[in-house]
């Protein structure tokens, strides 16, 4: 079977697409989707009907979500400058009701997608056989069962007609606090997980391109707002936001967020690909090069596999050379010539390295003067 795709070219998720929902950018609306990204559907019943959501609303937007402001904004836009896929108009299973952590609209940002059709795929069993595994079921469960309880208990103390009316309010407050307090985390486990689920499916299908321009912006993105301390206490709603906008799992996200609070560690989400096609992501401390946290997805790209192999693995070796070459007092000339060149680091990254690592202390030259090959004399 064919798998029903938003303009964008990302397919719907399980269940289908739900009637006033957001996907990649673009409201969904009884069969169709808007013309544009960010655009209010014109056969909505909504408020504004026909007319795009103003910068100010999305601006308010990112803030909700803990975004720097204009990160929504900066999306719709782009993909309104892409050429969108046909939109698909196939009748569609009805959506299955949101369950608990789940947002019921999608906000802007799936990662890049290969273009080619997924015929004869069964995208409903491949993405049901990993959420069965992703142990989401079982969290629902215990958070509907906690909700239960909690309706129990509100109804009892509403109930109840010996309470004065300023006990029950407090002890109806006091019984949603609790409520909230132990669900908290679960709600996040549950939001991380679905969002984990989505990426293990699309990794499946190979829909995600993570050499593509768009994910190298959202990379670029989710770097410079973990840099930032915007996810400091970051919400699993967020976090399962930009496992979608990336595909980076919860996990690794998690981890950088993690090792960045800590005292003088800078982090920084990278990937390598190899030869073959596989993709490793990895959490760096970008100030020595040291890894935190990696983790291989195998093969995503659209390599024929056999050739080459462990390119990852060659370039983080590099790094660690690079880094061991700096602290041994190498000149920054010669550690571009070597790293730069054959060594498959950047530029921008052998000049932060060094100027994090060497003895002599930060490089003389400026980064613009570095890339037109103008250097001070140095000594070894």
């Amino acid at each position: 079977m064919s798998v029903i795709k938003d303009p964008a070219g990302n397919p719907a998720p399980t269940g289908g697409f739900s009637t006033g929902g957001w996907y990649s950018g673009f409201q969904y609306w009884n069969g169709t989707f808007a013309s544009q990204a960010g655009q209010i559907h014109p056969a909505s019943d909504q408020q504004g009907a026909g007319e795009t959501v103003s910068e100010e609303v999305n601006i308010q937007g990112d803030i909700a979500q803990g975004l720097a402001p204009g990160t929504n904004q900066a999306y719709i836009n782009q993909q309104n400058a892409q050429p969108q896929q046909q939109q698909q108009q196939t009748q569609q299973t009805p959506a299955t009701p949101s369950t608990p952590g789940a947002s019921s609209q999608s906000t802007p940002g799936s990662t890049g997608t290969t273009a080619q059709p997924q015929e004869d795929v069964d995208f409903q069993a491949i993405y049901k056989n990993i959420q069965e595994n992703s142990g989401v079921k079982a969290l629902e469960d215990d958070y509907l069962e906690k909700e239960r309880i909690f309706i129990e208990t509100k109804a009892k103390i509403n109930d109840n007609p010996f309470l004065s009316e300023a006990t029950r309010v407090g002890r109806e407050r006091k019984t949603i606090e609790l409520f909230n307090e132990r669900t908290a985390n679960l709600q996040n486990k549950i939001a991380m997980r679905k969002a984990d689920a989505e990426m293990e499916t699309k990794l499946a299908l190979k829909q995600i391109d993570y050499d593509s321009d768009q994910s190298q912006i959202a990379f670029d993105q989710l770097n410079s707002l973990i840099s930032s301390g915007a996810f400091a206490n970051a919400s699993g709603e967020l976090i399962a936001e930009w496992t979608r906008r990336t595909g980076v799992s919860s996990d690794l996200i998690m981890s950088a967020v993690k090792a960045q609070s800590k005292t003088d560690v800078d982090t920084q989400i990278i990937t390598s690909t190899a030869d073959s096609g596989e993709v490793t992501i990895s959490v760096i401390n970008s100030q020595t090069g040291e890894i935190i946290n990696q983790s291989s997805l195998g093969n995503v790209g659209n390599a024929e596999g056999g050739g080459g192999g462990g390119g990852d693995n060659e370039e983080n070796a590099n790094r660690e050379n690079l880094v061991m070459n700096i602290k041994e007092g190498h000149t920054l000339r010669k550690l571009i010539e070597r790293y730069g060149v054959s060594g498959g680091l950047s530029i921008d990254e052998i000049y932060r390295l060094y100027n994090a690592n060497s003895p002599w202390g930060e490089a003389k030259e400026e980064l613009p003067d570095i890339k037109l090959g103008k250097y001070q004399d140095e000594q070894d």
